[in-house]
């Protein structure tokens, strides 16, 4: 299950668990800030922080700032919110009742 909060390294977890193992990904797409975080350090204790790689599917489009669309979106309703269900969840779970 993934969503725009899915960030850096579980990006990663989700399209490599898509790409080698096959891994159905369900929900809404991912942030696309994924990639190696390089660190610059500046004044006072702050640092800046960049990708310092470019990471592409096989087909090679770039996953960095367009993220990695799900196999089955869902996007749940302000009546799912509302109601307390969650629609990803409950999606996920027939996907694989079903198979």
């Amino acid at each position: 299950m993934i969503n725009e909060c899915t960030q850096s390294s579980l990006e990663t977890i989700a399209w490599v668990g898509r790409t080698n193992f096959h891994a159905t990904l369900i929900g809404r797409p991912t942030s696309g800030a994924l990639g190696q975080a390089i660190r610059i350090p500046l004044w006072d204790n702050n640092y800046a922080f960049f990708s310092g790689i470019g990471l592409f599917s096989h087909d090679k489009t770039a996953l960095q700032r367009k993220g990695i669309l799900p196999d089955i979106e869902v996007f749940p309703t302000m009546d799912d919110v509302l109601a307390g269900r969650d629609e990803v969840l409950e999606t996920a779970i027939k996907y694989l009742n079903s198979n």
